[in-house]
């Protein structure tokens, strides 16, 4: 598994031959056709399932450091899509789970700023177990930036983002299980757990942020998220956390939940259940909830069970609730969100609740807040009727049509949690 404009570091990992775990990766896409097939050619004569792993310690950087099986084509029967063709990653469907020796070097992510990831990766299902990051950078996360590209269908368990601090930081860093820094395109199906704790200005259990129409879709982080930022102002610190996202920004988070536990510490510093900040044209939330203890420290901070702040221009949040209980010190708590609305802004909050029994916060002082509902009246029905009689039919397809049914309701004694194109209740504790 290579980046663009790394064919020949790749080249030199398969022929290194190490012997590693079976994970099998294929490259695929118009671009590497010339070195897929020669170099496919070369593994079928030796050995069609050999293994090859890449030396962390050594300086090929924009590498994965799992074992690599490049291909052409429809090698395996793995095959590509009649309608797009080979046009990225996958990893192999075999069954063939990953798992990073223990104690792990540090993970440097693939694809930055400069050279951001732009193609497909497909987890067909597979986890990566243990990947652990130590040395800070700008962007961390599996990846550090993805543009345009599309992530799907994989597990992250027992991820671990603890670097030093920096020097010094700087608001402009991100970091998530999945990604430092999505700039469009879709993330769907994916699953992480473990924690995060870094000074970074924007940390998100998935993603540290999430923009330019971006979109993600039963996808959830079981995180622990911690930022803390040391700036002593407003500008440039306010630290963003959130158990799915640090900050989103003109982007779309659909059939998705956080279960993990938030945590921003410095000035004017933003927490929120499922995204620290909402900002930008747009932010569109549904069908999506968050479940973690939110807590906010620092001067003028703000935490709430869902979205920390959001001043976004158009907001919208539909069939979602959140039911941690928020914590402000030398700040403002909030049962849902703090939402501010901008001169020709709108904010439209539809059939969604926060729990005040559970988040101990019964009546929100925000005005465009949704109504609080008690942990029994949330969990008093078994299918999509009552308080729940909306979310029986939700566009999730952003089509303009409500026909999609992602709740799972379980008992009357359990909240409603996902079941939704990979997003499984089991995941969630169900």
């Amino acid at each position: 598994f290579g980046v663009a404009g790394h064919d020949g570091a790749l080249y030199r990992l398969l022929m290194q031959r190490r012997k590693g775990v079976s994970e099998i990766f294929q490259r695929r896409g118009a671009k590497a056709r010339r070195s897929a097939e020669w170099i496919y050619r070369y593994i079928q004569r030796n050995d069609a399932m050999a293994q090859w792993v890449w030396n962390p310690t050594a300086a090929a950087t924009n590498l994965i450091s799992l074992s690599a099986f490049l291909c052409a084509g429809a090698a395996r029967g793995m095959g590509c899509p009649s309608d797009t063709g080979c046009v990225g990653y996958e990893l192999d469907a075999e069954g063939n789970n990953l798992t990073f020796p223990t104690p792990s070097a540090s993970w440097t992510p693939i694809a930055n700023s400069a050279s951001p990831f732009t193609a497909t990766f497909d987890g067909n299902g597979q986890s990566i177990t243990g990947l652990t990051i130590t040395d800070w950078s700008q962007r961390m996360g599996l990846f550090g930036k993805l543009t345009g590209a599309t992530v799907r269908n994989l597990k992250l368990k027992d991820v671990n983002i603890s670097p030093s601090a920096p020097t010094r930081a700087t608001v402009n860093s991100w970091a998530g299980a999945l990604a430092g820094d999505i700039r469009g395109g879709s993330v769907s199906g994916v699953f992480v757990d473990g924690g995060i704790t870094a000074s970074a200005g924007n940390i998100g259990g998935l993603a540290g942020r999430v923009f330019v129409g971006a979109a993600i879709t039963s996808s959830c982080a079981d995180v622990e998220v911690d930022s803390t930022f040391t700036s002593t102002t407003s500008t440039p610190g306010e630290p963003r956390a959130g158990g799915l996202i640090g900050a989103a920004n003109a982007a779309s988070v659909f059939a998705s939940c956080a279960l993990g536990d938030v945590s921003a510490t410095g000035k004017a510093a933003k927490a929120g259940g499922l995204i620290g900040l909402a900002t930008g044209t747009h932010v569109k939330i549904r069908a999506s909830y968050a479940t973690g203890d939110v807590t906010a420290n620092g001067e003028k901070s703000i935490a709430s069970g869902l979205v920390g702040l959001s001043h976004a221009v158009a907001l919208e949040i539909t069939a979602s609730y959140s039911t941690g209980p928020p914590t402000a010190t030398n700040g403002t708590a909030f049962g849902f969100a703090r939402i501010t609305i901008p001169a020709s802004g709108m904010a439209t909050i539809s059939d969604s609740y926060w729990d005040t029994t559970a988040s101990r916060v019964s009546n929100d002082s925000d005005s465009d807040a949704p109504e609080g509902k008690t942990t029994t009246q949330l969990q008093s029905r078994i299918a999509a009727t009552g308080l729940y009689g909306s979310w029986g039919a939700i566009d999730l397809a952003d089509d303009g049509v409500a026909d999609d049914a992602p709740w799972d309701f379980g008992t009357a004694s359990q909240y409603p949690v996902i079941d939704w194109k990979g997003l499984e209740p089991k995941d969630q504790g169900r």
